[in-house]
């Protein structure tokens, strides 16, 4: 998992087609070590879904896997964004023509009283961009610690965007990478969705498979009962049996005129006297 992440990393994919070269380079490595190759989707609904996953409660440590899962989706976030200002700095220069003269808004006039007409201080040029870093950084890190609200906080900045004066770069370039975002959030439900679905039918599954052993169970278990039933009937009726022999054989020494055909016939009722005690002790 850790070279999953780590592969991601690398790459930082934005769409489907960026993830290919993560997907071939995992495969790859995975031929190494003998194992399965993985399809792109499954892959990418892996990371994501633990990119989202949280500290179990209780547990005072973070998984290492997630800790690192969560920070390559920041820069993954920071990459978009990054591509928001250059998408907007690619249409400016369409807008404006090559050669042309930059219109300049009021808030730059304002701070840039020094700026000759069509001529770039390189100084200013460097804390221009400087400045369009920062400003990518702190909307990355709002959009992770506010992910929560990012519906409220959306449809907000839409009706400020649209207060605002038309065509503004900024405001179109934020909203592109509102955009995305709620692209990414919805692609990590439905992976959340998908993935707690399957959990939820192997449980059925198994609780199936469960409530069939007990049924198996219970019914071998009534099947033993019958049967010790019936084997303490049969011991009983044999005991009944037995006592019966011994009155007949003790009638019959009580009868006997001859002492010598009387000791045989003594033996035979000790035997039967324990007969019967082995009848007793087996039931």
């Amino acid at each position: 998992m850790l070279f999953l992440i780590s592969t991601v990393e690398e790459h930082l994919p934005l769409g489907t087609n960026e993830w290919v070269p993560v997907v071939d380079a995992f495969n790859a490595e995975a031929s190494k070590n003998g194992r399965p190759k993985q399809e792109l989707e499954p892959l990418k609904n892996k990371f994501k879904t633990l990119a989202s996953s949280t500290k179990p409660t209780g547990d005072p440590t973070c998984n290492e896997e997630i800790r690192q899962a969560k920070r390559v989706e920041e820069l993954i976030i920071t990459r978009a964004a990054q591509c928001a200002y250059s998408e907007m700095d690619s249409d400016e220069d369409e807008g404006n023509g090559v050669g042309a003269d930059v219109e300049l808004s009021d808030e730059e006039v304002a701070m840039s009283p020094h700026r000759d007409a069509g001529v770039e201080d390189p100084e200013e040029s460097m804390d221009t961009v400087f400045s369009v870093q920062c400003l990518s950084h702190v909307m990355c890190t709002w959009y992770v610690e506010q992910s929560s609200r990012r519906s409220n906080n959306s449809g907000v900045l839409t009706n400020r965007q649209s207060k605002g004066r038309p065509g503004n770069p900024l405001g179109g370039s934020l909203s592109n990478f509102l955009d995305l975002n709620a692209q990414q959030e919805h692609d990590r439900e439905q992976t959340l969705s998908a993935f707690f679905s399957a959990q939820v039918i192997d449980a059925h599954a198994t609780i199936h498979k469960l409530q069939a052993e007990v049924a198996r169970f219970e019914g071998g278990v009534q099947s033993k009962i019958l049967r010790l039933q019936e084997e303490k009937h049969r011991l009983e009726n044999e005991n009944v049996s037995l006592k019966s022999e011994i009155k007949i054989l003790q009638l019959r020494i009580d009868m006997q005129p001859n002492r010598c055909t009387t000791i045989p016939i003594r033996d035979l009722v000790g035997h039967l006297i324990n007969r019967l005690s082995i009848s007793s002790t087996n039931s």
